[in-house]
């Protein structure tokens, strides 16, 4: 009886301590992975002077418009899709910065001296 039993306890089946609730696939999130990518190229063309300028303008549009339609895809932002929406942001902000501090330094005026020009 006794070499019953312990074959009995050796025949326990362990199931996963963790599972995926859902049983669902998880997809990639393309156009995400995408917009993430044009953004990251997009942080060296921002100091790269007039065509770096327009090209970095470009790839920070269509990063934005493909996070946002990822975003409407799946009903939520995925990683990818963030990442690349928040570095795009980022990069505009940076590129109109450079932008007003190329004018400025070009004309030779002050910043104040342009702001009261315009009154």
């Amino acid at each position: 009886m006794e070499n019953n039993e312990l074959n009995q306890q050796s025949e326990i089946h362990y199931e996963p301590a963790i599972e995926d609730i859902d049983n669902e696939k998880k997809s990639l999130d393309v156009l995400g992975l995408i917009s993430m990518i044009l953004s990251i190229c997009n942080l060296p063309l921002v100091c790269c002077g007039i065509c770096g300028n327009i090209v970095s303008v470009i790839f920070c549009i269509a990063a934005i418009v493909l996070s946002l339609v990822s975003k409407k895809q799946n009903g939520k932002f995925s990683g990818f899709a963030l990442t690349g929406l928040i570095i795009s942001i980022i990069s505009l902000v940076f590129l109109i910065v450079f932008i007003v501090l190329a004018i400025v330094l070009t004309t030779g005026q002050s910043i104040l001296e342009l702001i009261l020009s315009s009154y």
